[in-house]
């Protein structure tokens, strides 16, 4: 699960750079970077963290290239299975 979470987090990253993501969704993740001290999270948080995942696909749809699309894609994955 922890390599998820850097995958992740690299994704969110890169996303956010490319100005590909929703400043709800920024703030989310940098909330969550604030409380995961060691890529431990609450079942609360990957809870919350799952949520998001609709909007990252629907953002997907309108994303400006082709790769943040394909980012948003995989991002909302990660975010729906964070155990798998």
């Amino acid at each position: 699960m922890a390599a998820q979470l850097v995958v992740a987090k690299a994704y969110v990253d890169q996303l956010s750079r490319a100005q590909a993501l929703p400043s709800r969704t920024r703030r989310c993740s940098a909330e969550g970077d604030s409380k995961r001290a060691d890529s431990h999270m609450s079942k609360g948080n990957l809870k919350k963290l799952g949520r998001m995942a609709p909007s990252l696909e629907k953002s997907a749809a309108t994303a400006k290239t082709p790769a943040d699309a394909t980012r948003l894609h995989a991002l909302a994955e990660i975010l729906k299975h964070p155990s798998a």
